[in-house]
């Protein structure tokens, strides 16, 4: 039995969706503490991500392909900043958008139009 990817897709929305809605107003609103900001910034870069992936194999996957992956690599870093302002401050922009931009290059310029894994390269 193969699983389909958009049904995974769409049901890891809904648990996205569930989480952000959970921790924005049980955690975020209550604390406006800056690693509960980011964790709520983190799911909302996964469902958009996961929904951008959503277009590939259509004339959008194009643009589609390399959004999502930049949103999910944003969402990993946005994770990695509220685990770091536990400890400490929270890193400076340029460390967290160096990820994503070097993600939005290697993925721009690996053919996202034919490519559904543009900018992945295999190890």
């Amino acid at each position: 039995m193969t699983l389909d990817t958009s049904t995974l897709r769409v049901a890891l929305a809904a648990v996205d969706l569930t989480l952000l809605l959970l921790f924005y107003f049980i955690t975020f609103r209550r604390t406006r503490s800056t690693y509960s900001g980011s964790w709520c910034l983190a799911l909302l870069f996964f469902l958009a991500g996961n929904a951008a992936y959503l277009l590939d194999g259509t004339p959008q996957q194009v643009w589609a392909n390399p959004l999502g992956n930049v949103l999910l690599v944003a969402g990993a870093s946005s994770i990695w900043a509220g685990a770091r302002s536990l400890r400490t401050t929270v890193p400076a922009f340029w460390y967290l958008a160096a990820g994503p931009a070097i993600t939005a290059v290697a993925s721009a310029l690996d053919q996202p139009a034919t490519n559904v894994w543009s900018g992945v390269r295999p190890i």
